[in-house]
């Protein structure tokens, strides 16, 4: 166990993700590379982007330009690669990574991709397990203060028999490009389009995760797709779901909901667990979020909330991250082992809203 490591990592793709990661990782005093292959993505990440959100550029960021990522090579040492490039180009640009550098760690940011076969999956799992590569997925709620609180809760407590679960992650697109104020509209991003990973289904897979994850820690098994309800915007180069509601089935004839919308404001990010004897919801918006348990008739037993700023979401996944690298950690909720399944799921919904 090396605690004292200096961890160095490199983050693919200067956009708004590869900022709140490089600026978590930097908190931790780690040797951060970022790269793109476009140099105005770069600028704007230096001269804008990352200024405007955390005060100033810090000097001890490198910078490696188009040119230099074509050459670089196994020379360059990374603990951890991070892919936050557009989720079309995330398994192409992860299978590159891992060629050129080998790291510890590969890092991928949510969905895993955009509507693929799990064949493609597979080669990139095989091409890791070859050099010893673990692959880790963005699926940050899970490693966020609420969740850690409702999973020890869940798992210390005798709630009862489990009746219900219902993810509901609705945000408008609104919030979503005030983030990207440098993207023109829907239709010049993948944003618009559920092929290539946007729209409602695989933008808000937060909530689908979460779910599962959840379901999981409830004891439930993987649930059959029992209906799904998706509305299409289509038209002006945009191809899209805009509100996506999901019935499951799990075993012991339970049921349960996820909903995903991109017309909702103010945002709603909220996960429900009815039990024989509590209710419990989880909710995260962008000044607040926490657990609150209550009884049958509303009063509540027990409850966490606190403030957090919409950064304060990635510190908790890169602290894990510093953990499992130097060595203090082991298990990981967002190893591809675990956050896969979300991936199967989403690629299952696609296939029947486009059938």
């Amino acid at each position: 166990m090396d605690l004292m490591r200096n961890i160095k990592g490199k983050i693919v793709g200067a956009g708004s993700i590869g900022n709140h990661l490089c600026y978590a990782a930097r908190s931790l005093g780690w040797e951060i590379t970022v790269t793109d292959i476009d140099q105005v993505a770069l600028n704007r990440m230096q001269c804008e982007i990352y200024p405007s959100r955390y005060g100033a550029w810090d000097t001890d960021i490198q910078m490696l330009n188009p040119e230099g990522e074509k050459i670089n090579s196994k020379d360059f040492i990374y603990d951890i690669v991070f892919i936050c490039t557009p989720p079309d180009s995330h398994l192409k640009v992860a299978s590159e990574q891992l060629f050129k550098h080998e790291p510890e760690y590969l890092f991928i940011e949510k969905p895993i991709s955009n509507p693929t076969s799990s064949d493609e999956l597979k080669k990139l799992k095989l091409q890791a397990n070859k050099i010893g590569t673990k692959i880790l997925v963005g699926y940050n709620h899970r490693l966020t203060p609420n969740t850690k609180y409702l999973v020890q809760k869940i798992q210390n407590n005798s709630f009862g028999q489990i009746k219900f679960l219902r993810a509901n992650f609705r945000e408008n697109w609104e919030g979503i490009l005030k983030a990207h104020p440098w993207i023109s509209g829907l239709e010049s991003t993948y944003l618009g389009n559920i092929s290539l990973g946007g729209g409602a289904l695989f933008e808000h897979s937060h909530g689908l995760d979460l779910f599962l994850y959840i379901a999981k820690i409830c004891s439930l098994e993987l649930p059959k797709i029992s209906s799904i309800s998706m509305s299409r915007m289509n038209g002006y180069q945009l191809d899209y779901d805009e509100n996506s509601i999901c019935i499951f089935e799990f075993n012991k004839n339970i049921l349960g909901i996820v909903e995903q919308n991109v017309f909702t404001r103010p945002g709603v990010k909220i996960l429900e667990i009815e039990f024989e004897d509590v209710s419990v919801k989880w909710f995260t918006n962008s000044t607040n979020a926490g657990v609150e348990i209550t009884d049958p008739e509303g009063k509540v037993l027990d409850s966490l909330i606190y403030n957090k700023k919409r950064s304060d979401d990635f510190q908790p996944q890169i602290q894990h991250i510093n953990d499992l690298i130097s060595g203090s950690e082991i298990y990981s909720p967002i190893a591809i082992s675990e956050t896969e399944s979300t991936q199967s799921y989403l690629d299952k919904i696609y296939r029947r809203f486009t059938s």
